[in-house]
């Protein structure tokens, strides 16, 4: 969930086109990333999933999403410590957020337009 307050203090002197950039990339590159976290997940390929979920949690930084970047971090560490320990499920948590985070962005991003 983006913390709206921070995000609009953060970006209130931007133009509305260089919001818009940003958060055209991050749903660009959205896609993608979630696919390689989820085939390196069930491959049990912890050194993709370190490095991607990584990827994504500077993303979701940028939208200051503290629970989304906090679910990144423990998956990210879970692929750095070779630990699939209920990766399953934090995965489909992980998910889960980052899909509804997804919408908030696309929601944001009208309001930029």
């Amino acid at each position: 969930m983006i913390h709206k307050e921070t995000f609009d203090s953060v970006y209130e002197g931007f133009d509305d086109e260089i919001i818009v950039d940003i958060i055209d990339t991050f749903l660009d590159e959205f896609e993608e990333r979630i696919e390689t976290i989820r085939k390196a997940v069930a491959d049990r390929d912890f050194d993709v999933i370190h490095k991607a979920t990584h990827k994504l949690k500077g993303s979701f930084g940028a939208f200051y999403a503290t629970e989304e970047v906090e679910l990144a971090n423990t998956l990210m560490n879970k692929g750095k410590n070779n630990d699939d320990s209920e990766i399953d499920s934090l995965l489909e948590e992980f998910l889960k957020n980052s899909l509804a985070l997804k919408q908030e962005i696309i929601e944001l991003r009208a309001k930029h337009v």
